[in-house]
């Protein structure tokens, strides 16, 4: 192997701490693109759950452990969200099994964590280290038509490690305030496809060790990670009083119902999001562990832009 290709695999899996919970760690590769609160799921609502999109079809393992329960489940739609979010957005052909690996920790060995989206390689009983190739992507029936490939993570108690509910409450590690600064959602159009248009913009910021998104709430600024306003829900990476409106690009995009020490979560208010002639169900915000941060529009069917809705 040349030395410049080793660099090259060496600096994209460089390990970067993004959560812990007691006593546990969470990993992803700088590649990786994150998000905590940009799900309709009561895990990311309750800042409980991290989801990690490696932007390939292997996941790779965010913590060191060992591998002590695999459980492979059936799923079907979940209408339980249809309240949150239409059966249009789940229209698509997804994995009709899901699978949960559940890894005891090394760090403390009285938690686990458990990581669903992926079918496994490893096996039960067997140790793992942090970056481990450990299983491949998978798209279920949990997911919405624009939702990409990914791990979902958990930090929970070994006795009730299965449940959608429960699961230990994440510090998001290394971000900050961001600085504040006029953010205008200009960009370009970087890739389009029948489920979502990504486009890179020129107000993309650093705070801490994610790139991302800037809003302003009060006095304060942060990056915003969330689905707005489609999940009812986002949050900005700062700490804010409940009641503050949460701006981006001049527009009150909700206010903050409950806050943390390192973000705050804000109910969005109704609004509407248009672009490329279309009414879209709105934005999907993101963090990034390098300056390779994109936003992505969502239509409110598969194949919108093209005329048509896509089916399988």
């Amino acid at each position: 192997m040349s030395s410049l290709i080793f660099l090259m695999i060496f600096f994209k899996l460089i390990p970067m701490k993004i959560a812990t919970a007691c006593g546990v760690t969470l990993h992803a590769p700088k590649h990786a693109r994150i998000t905590f609160f940009n799900s309709p799921y009561p895990a990311h609502r309750e800042k409980k759950a991290v989801d990690i999109y490696f932007g390939d079809e292997i996941a790779l393992s965010p913590v060191e452990g060992k591998v002590v329960e695999i459980r492979r489940f059936e799923v079907a739609k979940p209408a339980y969200f249809f309240k949150v979010l239409d059966r249009d957005a789940f229209d698509f052909k997804g994995e009709k099994y899901e699978y949960a690996t559940i890894i005891r920790s090394s760090e403390n060995p009285n938690k686990v964590v458990k990581i669903i989206h992926m079918k496994p390689f490893v096996k039960k009983g067997e140790k793992v280290e942090v970056f481990q190739e450990i299983g491949e992507l998978i798209r279920s029936k949990l997911f919405t038509f624009w939702t990409g490939k990914h791990i979902h993570v958990e930090i929970r108690n070994p006795n009730d490690a299965l449940r959608a509910r429960g699961g230990e409450e994440l510090k998001i590690i290394g971000n900050k305030e961001a600085k504040r600064a006029k953010v205008e959602l200009n960009g370009r159009l970087v890739y389009l496809n029948e489920n979502l248009a990504k486009f890179a913009l020129e107000s993309i910021t650093k705070a801490g060790s994610f790139y991302g998104v800037p809003a302003l709430a009060g006095e304060k600024a942060g990056l915003i990670d969330g689905g707005i306003p489609y999940n009812g829900y986002g949050a900005i990476l700062t700490k804010v009083e409940e009641g503050t409106p949460v701006i981006i690009a001049n527009f009150e995009v909700g206010r903050i119902v409950k806050s943390y020490e390192d973000a705050s979560i804000f109910a969005c208010r109704g609004f509407q999001v248009k672009a490329l002639g279309l009414k879209l169900r709105g934005l999907s915000l993101t963090l990034s562990l390098q300056n390779n941060c994109k936003i992505s529009l969502i239509p409110n069917k598969r194949g919108d832009w093209f005329g048509r809705n896509k089916t399988s």
